[in-house]
């Protein structure tokens, strides 16, 4: 996750299904960021549902109309937003930026599992997916994959 992604179409489908779950249960939820550094891509940039209500508020309007809010032109992107926003009730988050070396990225998992505490439910949100044989752990740009 890089905060310059925040809000974008593919955050809507996360934070609704997430808001799914915490609604079925009584569940203490750690979203954990797995946040990497902005760089100069275009990525996250899918933010055109924001402007179509009649396809997508329907879906979870609470959530819906909380992003537009967060969404403003002069806000700076940030997972913060959500964190501040209640918009994820009974979350916690972990939002430590993930190193890519390998002992560095081992500390990382022991304070997120230290983090996690009494937590039910730990929803890792990673930069771009499951490991990939292109980046194995502990390799430069690794910290982008679970």
């Amino acid at each position: 996750m890089k905060n310059q992604y925040f809000g974008d179409i593919n955050d809507y489908r996360k934070y609704g299904l997430i808001r799914s779950i915490l609604r079925a249960g009584d569940f203490r939820l750690l979203v954990a960021w797995m946040l990497t550094p902005d760089d100069d891509s275009n990525d996250g940039n899918i933010v055109e549902y924001l402007a179509k209500p009649k396809q997508w508020k329907n879906f979870d309007p609470t959530l819906y109309e909380g992003l537009q809010r967060l969404m403003r032109p002069d806000a700076r992107r940030s997972v913060g937003l959500i964190e501040s926003a209640s918009l994820l009730p009974s979350a916690n988050y972990y939002s430590r930026t993930v190193p890519d070396a390998a002992a560095d990225r081992s500390q990382w998992m022991r304070d997120l599992i230290a983090a996690s505490g009494i937590s039910d439910l730990v929803f890792l949100d990673p930069d771009n997916g499951f490991e990939v044989k292109a980046r194995p752990y502990g390799r430069k740009r690794s910290s982008k994959y679970v």
